[in-house]
């Protein structure tokens, strides 16, 4: 995603969604009360992120997946995670008949910038590592 910001004051799920409805062009990760403000890409990492999602629709949208990228929010625990990857990929049905959240990934994919590897290499690995149906093999 490029840049994080994050807040230092805990808030509710109820103040996320309000948040999130409110922002016109930044997307916000939330974490047991933890609020990421996402903003701003590079050029290289907009580049990695189409070329991987051109990549795996054209293999795995005749299986009936779908690749959803970067403003797709992903759930990994109602009502207390929330998270926009770089790449998604599903093959559930369940998400497919989604309007806006993802829940059954069979792979996610984060572009590492300086701002947010250790965020993505830490916390996050750890919560999406706890996704069921994510392809772990």
């Amino acid at each position: 995603m490029g840049h994080a910001f994050h807040t230092q004051q805990k808030r509710t799920y109820a103040e996320y969604e309000t948040l999130e409805r409110q922002a016109e062009e930044i997307r916000y990760e939330f974490a047991d009360g933890e609020v990421r403000a996402m903003s701003g890409a590079s050029i290289a990492h907009n580049q990695i992120v189409q070329n991987l999602g051109l990549l795996l629709r054209r293999d795995f949208r005749p299986k009936g997946c779908r690749v959803y990228t970067e403003t797709v929010k992903l759930q990994t625990e109602a009502f207390r995670r929330y998270f926009y990857p770089d790449v998604m990929l599903t093959c559930s049905e369940a998400d497919q008949q989604a309007r806006q959240l993802v829940r059954e990934p069979v792979l996610l994919v984060e572009v590492l910038s300086g701002s947010t590897e250790k965020h993505d290499l830490g916390k996050k690995v750890d919560y999406y590592q706890k996704i069921p149906t994510l392809f772990t093999g």
